[in-house]
């Protein structure tokens, strides 16, 4: 019988990311921590320092709810939003 593939979400990589950019502990025992692959782990460190600049990227929001990357929006909509309010 064949084994299924797991998945992990994104808030379980950044967990242990973390906890390897800690280096508290080798990456044989957060491994053994988590059940999981000690070079599993080294991707998902890698992937996480590198795209950690995205994080103070002033270009785009991020909406923390559902990860939608949102456009920023300019003060002439603020102002019509506020005096055109429709709703």
């Amino acid at each position: 019988m064949k084994k299924s593939r797991r998945k992990f979400s994104s808030a379980f990589k950044a967990k242990v990311a973390l906890e390897a950019i800690k280096d508290q502990l080798t990456l044989q025992e957060i491994a053994s921590k988590f059940d999981i692959h000690p070079s599993q782990i080294s991707t998902w460190k890698r992937e996480f320092i590198d795209n950690s600049s995205k994080t103070f990227d002033s270009k785009t929001k991020t909406d923390g709810y559902f990860g939608v990357t949102v456009p920023p929006i300019s003060v002439k909509w603020c102002h019509f939003e506020r005096y055109c309010n429709y709703s």
